[in-house]
């Protein structure tokens, strides 16, 4: 017997609502699931922006502690502190006792400009990503919204809520 005629007999027609009662076969099911992933990779992202700027924040506190240690004793005390809170290699540069630090000191904030610089275009790209995946999110909250009843929505923003509060690993 052909798929065609198994189906004109009317027995695919009575097992079709079946197939909507199988765990995981029912399309609200399927947005559930995609939501629940969509909670995980925005998790996910959240957690790789803080690993990096936590990663460039210990460059520049690196290259701070060079230059605290190498700029010149008779420095203005103001001058000096405003230095080591910039967080900018052409403008650590514009500062005069700049010329006089270490030349080891001058590779660091090179190096660390470079990492910035890199750093700073695959966090914009992380973010691009992570405003896709919180768009992609509200449109299955939405979706669910619909199809299910308000508690079931309410269950999983708290679901939500708490997996982005959770500390990355």
């Amino acid at each position: 017997m052909t798929a065609f005629v198994w189906l004109r007999s009317g027995i695919a027609v009575m097992l079709m609502p079946l197939v909507f009662m199988i765990p995981g076969c029912h399309p609200a099911d399927r947005t559930e699931e995609a939501l629940l992933a969509s909670f995980q990779k925005e998790k996910d992202l959240h957690c790789q922006l803080a690993v990096m700027k936590d990663s460039i924040k210990m460059e520049w506190d690196h290259v701070s502690e060079m230059l605290d240690e190498n700029l010149p004793e008779d420095m203005p005390e103001e001058e000096k502190n405003n230095m080591l809170k910039v967080r900018n290699a052409s403008l650590i540069r514009m500062f005069q006792s700049y010329a006089d630090v270490d030349k080891e000191v001058k590779m660091a904030l090179d190096k660390t400009e470079m990492l910035d610089r890199d750093m700073s275009q695959r966090i914009n790209l992380l973010r691009q990503e992570l405003q896709k995946t919180e768009t992609e999110t509200m449109q299955l909250f939405q979706q669910i919204g619909e199809a299910k009843s308000s508690d079931e929505l309410a269950r999983l923003k708290d679901i939500h809520k708490n997996l982005l509060a959770e500390n990355c690993h």
